[in-house]
């Protein structure tokens, strides 16, 4: 879906309105929490190094809650059977929630998830 605003059409999937204003939102750190959007066409994620390149090189062992979205039309994938297409690594600090509207997709079989 889609919104004009300022004389141009924005993908609300990518943005939200705060404090009367659309802002991008593949992250924010907004209402103690991080929060990260996956952009479409997202190959090989992994979220430790997504968390500590976004908010901060301590982000993924805070204690800040963390949540992922991957929207609907989004594809989570893997450039090949030795990557997978969403890594969930050990020493998470806090809690982690993953809103999957979208699709995680492994290469060949490959699994699509793993976590420690």
């Amino acid at each position: 879906m889609k919104v004009r605003t300022s004389n141009s059409w924005i993908n609300v999937n990518t943005y939200i309105r705060q404090n009367g204003q659309w802002v991008y939102a593949g992250f924010l750190r907004n209402s103690g929490e991080f929060l990260l959007i996956v952009p479409p066409n997202t190959t090989n994620l992994n979220l430790q190094t997504a968390f500590n390149n976004t908010f901060g090189t301590t982000a993924w062992t805070s204690t800040i809650k963390k949540r992922v979205v991957i929207n609907p039309s989004v594809i989570v994938g893997a450039t090949n059977t030795a990557n997978y297409a969403l890594n969930i690594p050990s020493g998470l600090g806090g809690s982690l929630l993953i809103e999957n509207l979208g699709s995680i997709q492994g290469a060949g079989g490959a699994p699509i998830v793993t976590g420690k």
